[in-house]
């Protein structure tokens, strides 16, 4: 899984790459491209076209003989049967490029939210990292030592959280870049990088231990080595604004607009029916 979410992150890195502006738009709206694209492909490859489109005109013509005969009660109930029975076939043949589809959306929605859900920190922003430890290392009893780059500092020497084993703490960035937190336990470094940008990046928020479920929900973060003592290493970056107008909207509403148009645009263009 580790391979394949490398591979997956780098790809979208390099296609994002010359997008980074000030505004998430134009990355936005070129991603969604890129994903409609895909999708029409898979859409093209798994879909039978032909099967799509007599399902399609005998649907129509259910419609037709409807409103043909609509004075006629017998042939109009009738008709309405056969209506339902047509659309339910036509729907039937989305079944496969749906199902297709489905693990190809995901993936490439998980590697964009890491772009467009959350901003880095800018100068003079502060944000919450919560450390949860192991087990073994109790967050009362054990030693630790927090210490971070010269472009960042510590706003406060942490809390500890018994119940959870979390030390949460708050940062101030200083200046752009790449700047780390590190905390040592037990004699055991484990080091957080932390992003200080004004352009658009991609961002992790989220640090943990391996795991096939946790890699395949956040496929871009930094996966923490086995025997670290530190379960789980959050930085609760910003969450970023995306504004049409004076309405804020959420990245994920705008994207599947984009890709529902661009898809029915390339569709028409390269003749392949999706709806």
């Amino acid at each position: 899984m580790s391979i394949v979410n490398h591979i997956l992150t780098s790809l979208t890195d390099l296609l994002l790459s010359p997008w980074t502006f000030q505004s998430p738009w134009p990355a936005l709206i070129f991603a969604s491209l890129a994903v409609s694209g895909i999708l029409l492909g898979l859409f093209r490859l798994s879909s039978n076209q032909t099967a799509m489109r007599r399902a399609r005109d005998r649907l129509i013509a259910r419609v037709l003989e409807l409103l043909l005969f609509r004075h006629d009660l017998r042939v109009s109930l009738t008709a309405c049967w056969r209506i339902a029975l047509a659309n339910g076939s036509y729907l039937s043949t989305f079944v496969i490029p749906m199902l297709v589809s489905i693990l190809p959306l995901w993936c490439m929605f998980a590697q964009l939210s890491a772009w467009f859900e959350y901003r880095p920190l800018r100068v003079s922003e502060s944000a919450v990292v919560e450390i949860e430890l192991d087990p073994a290392y109790a967050v009362l009893q054990s030693s630790t030592r927090i210490t971070t780059s010269d472009s960042l500092s510590l706003v406060n020497p942490g809390v500890r959280i018994p119940l959870r084993n979390e030390l949460c703490l708050s940062v101030r960035a200083h200046e752009i870049g790449v700047g780390w937190i590190e905390i040592e336990v037990g004699g055991l470094v484990e080091r957080r990088s932390i992003l200080v940008e004004e352009r658009l990046a991609r961002v992790a928020p989220k640090c943990q231990r391996p795991g096939w479920w946790r890699e395949f929900l956040h496929p871009t973060e930094t996966v923490l080595s086995r025997d670290s003592p530190v379960v789980r290493f959050d930085v609760r970056y910003p969450t970023r604004q995306l504004w049409l107008g004076d309405r804020e909207m959420h990245w994920t509403i705008v994207a599947f607009v984009l890709i529902m148009v661009f898809s029915l645009g390339l569709g028409k263009l390269f003749g392949i029916r999706i709806a």
